[in-house]
């Protein structure tokens, strides 16, 4: 019996998709799918497998926060909601008073500064803070692989389906379900 190989997660995805963004310069693609990256990773090894503004802070904390140690997890919590809800890179979330007044993003170019402040900002470079989160997350979902939670919840993320969705549809095309 020959075994299927192994279809892609929607973490696979978004894993791919951002750097073909930054590769392409689609910079606030890559950033809105960063963000939402991580957010995924705290609802996968959650045991109810949904994410909330604690959670994503803890995540970020325990799995960033070595690199990105001017920014605490609320602010990235604070940073997703902006970004995915109204398209504002801050900092500042309901109940928690970020000591950024600002959060800048500076596009790839010859000059470079990451992770650091400018007066009641905080600046970095996108393209390496994306790619450090990617680089992050694959280790992290090594470090997780054969959790039981894990498991059940990346089980549940979208995959592509290359030969169909039995029940609904047949045959070799590409879908997402």
């Amino acid at each position: 019996m020959q075994t299927q190989p192994q279809l892609p997660t929607a973490l696979d995805m978004v894993l791919v998709d951002i750097e073909k963004a930054l590769q392409n310069k689609l910079f606030y693609l890559a950033l809105v799918g960063t963000v939402t990256l991580m957010d995924m990773c705290a609802a996968l090894e959650s045991e109810d497998g949904k994410t909330n503004r604690g959670k994503l802070a803890a995540w970020f904390t325990q799995n960033m926060g070595s690199l990105y140690s001017y920014l605490e997890g609320m602010d990235c919590y604070g940073l997703r909601s902006g970004l995915v809800h109204q398209g504002i890179a801050k900092t500042t979330a309901q109940g928690h008073a970020s000591k950024w007044r600002k959060i800048i993003f500076l596009l790839p170019s010859d000059f470079t500064f990451s992770n650091g402040a400018l007066n009641d900002a905080y600046v970095t470079n996108l393209a390496e803070f994306c790619r450090d989160v990617c680089a992050r997350v694959k280790v992290w979902r090594t470090a997780k692989s054969g959790n039981p939670i894990f498991e059940k919840n990346i089980d549940e993320l979208m995959k592509f389906r290359r030969d169909g969705y039995p029940g609904y549809v047949v045959g070799n095309v590409e879908s997402l379900g």
